[in-house]
């Protein structure tokens, strides 16, 4: 009787430890990251009442026969699977879809959590928004390559300083008129961020090849220093060639290395080399459309922001790039 009363009481005790969990599993219900618990048991005791035996010629085996006398906890298991993704319109509330979690460095080592609230510290360090912790990942060198055999560190945006970034690509695109005659010109103007992110007029000037009556295919590309009147030709020169139906030849393709050289404002060191791609343009029976669909640079400014990638975690702001470390622990 006394056997019996002990083996109630420790279930009634591991229940309370599972009401326990399960009371905690609901106060957490709204906690970002928050992963819920199980609660596993397992016997504490078993008595043997009689043993098995092994079967004979005659007779098949049998099972033991145990009586338990109790039951215990086996261990708290937490359930890593997917929640709910909620937006909430901030750059720096992050989650992690699929495997993975978020680390977080400190003094003792470091912390695993799928809680992805962040901010950024008096000192520009990207840290937890909770625990103060700052987050990790790998650093991108100069080039903006990253290397994820490398060691994490802790991620700092420096909100502080100016920057300017000077175009170091030009992609064109639009339409070179058919209609133009042999040695006529047609002429694409662009703006180009300098070193000191002064922003400095230039042009190319495309001349197509032949003479009156009897164009060609061939166009020839010149860069055209605007920063004196009338402009004279500047550094970068080339040809894009169309075949028969107006589009980029693909047996003579142009090149995108050719790098013109833009002059800079006063105080800037050095020219500026651009990247000129003119392999979306076209030769057709209609007005000329040159235009720049698209370049790199920057203006002079301050960080404003910060944006993270949703698809590789990129750390993007006008200082520096680097890279959040998902571990797959």
């Amino acid at each position: 009787m006394i056997r019996s009363m002990f083996t109630a009481i420790s279930s009634l005790n591991l229940h309370q430890k599972y009401l326990d969990v399960v009371s905690n599993n609901l106060a957490n219900a709204n906690t970002n990251g928050y992963k819920s618990s199980r609660v596993l048991f397992q016997d504490q005791f078993a008595q043997m009442l009689s043993p098995g035996s092994a079967p004979t010629a005659t007779q098949g085996g049998t099972n033991p026969t145990q009586i338990g006398l109790g039951v215990g906890m086996g261990y708290v298991s937490p359930d890593f699977t997917q929640g709910t993704l909620q937006s909430t319109g901030r750059n720096l509330d992050l989650a992690v879809q699929g495997d993975g979690f978020f680390v977080y460095g400190q003094d003792a080592g470091r912390r695993y959590s799928r809680e992805g609230s962040m901010g950024l510290d008096a000192e520009g360090f990207l840290v937890n928004a909770a625990t103060g912790l700052r987050t990790q990942g790998w650093l991108a060198d100069a080039t903006g390559a990253i290397d994820t055999n490398g060691t994490v560190d802790d991620i700092q945006v420096d909100a502080s300083r100016s920057l300017a970034k000077a175009t170091g690509n030009v992609f064109m695109g639009g339409n070179l008129s058919a209609n133009i005659d042999g040695a006529g010109t047609a002429n694409l103007t662009m703006g180009v961020y300098d070193s000191l992110g002064d922003l400095q007029q230039a042009a190319v000037r495309f001349t197509r090849g032949g003479v009156a009556g009897a164009p060609t295919n061939v166009w020839t590309w010149q860069v055209m220093d605007t920063s004196v009147n009338p402009p004279v030709a500047g550094t970068g020169t080339g040809t894009v060639t169309f075949d028969a139906n107006g589009q980029i030849d693909a047996a003579t393709p142009p090149t995108v290395t050719t790098a013109a050289t833009i002059p800079g404002s006063a105080g800037s060191t050095t020219p500026t080399p651009v990247t000129l791609d003119f392999g979306k343009m076209t030769q057709l029976a209609a007005t000329t459309s040159a235009t720049v669909t698209s370049q790199d640079g920057l203006a002079a400014g301050t960080v404003t922001d910060v944006y993270i990638s949703p698809n590789d975690g990129a750390v993007s702001s006008s200082i520096r790039t680097v890279y959040l470390k998902r571990s797959d622990r």
